[in-house]
């Protein structure tokens, strides 16, 4: 019975380590968790937020260019991620406002909106000739596909 003593009195000291520890591996991992979150939040904000505020500087101040204009950006973006306690550097703000800028140019592209514009066309000529024709649902979606392929085999050709 000796041995039984002991082997509970070894339990009755192990449980509260074992618990204690067990309890600090999880508050560990869960603040890792907490903590990898909160960084996507802020990284997702700190971009929407340049985004937004690329296109405002765009429109509000069209008159200025260059280094000035980057400057009210990075002033802007400066103000509001301060405000919503979002601590990111200058050098970041920088690389963010330039990737938004070049997205907003890439959005712009003559090409695709020439493109875009020949699409719509496209599809409205091939829905006046089906009101004119009175066509059913599937006879105006094939007109619309069969004036795709025109309008694309024209651009190749």
């Amino acid at each position: 019975m000796e041995n039984n003593e002991i082997l509970n009195q070894f339990i009755q000291i192990l449980m509260p380590v074992l618990a204690t520890f067990i309890t600090g591996v999880f508050t560990y991992i869960g603040n890792k968790i907490k903590n990898a979150y909160q960084k996507k939040i802020n990284d997702e904000t700190a971009k929407t937020v340049v985004k937004d505020v690329v296109r405002f500087v765009e429109q509000v101040y069209g008159d200025i260019h260059g280094k000035e204009k980057l400057q009210k950006a990075i002033e802007q973006v400066s103000i509001i991620l301060q405000e919503k306690g979002i601590k990111i550097t200058e050098t970041e703000i920088m690389m963010l406002i330039e990737s938004a800028v070049y997205e907003l140019n890439e959005g712009l592209n003559p090409k695709d909106v020439k493109d875009l514009i020949n699409e719509t066309k496209t599809e409205i000529q091939a829905l006046n000739e089906a009101v004119n024709e009175l066509k059913t649902p599937t006879e105006i979606v094939e007109l619309i596909d069969e004036n795709n392929n025109k309008e694309t085999e024209n651009n190749v050709g």
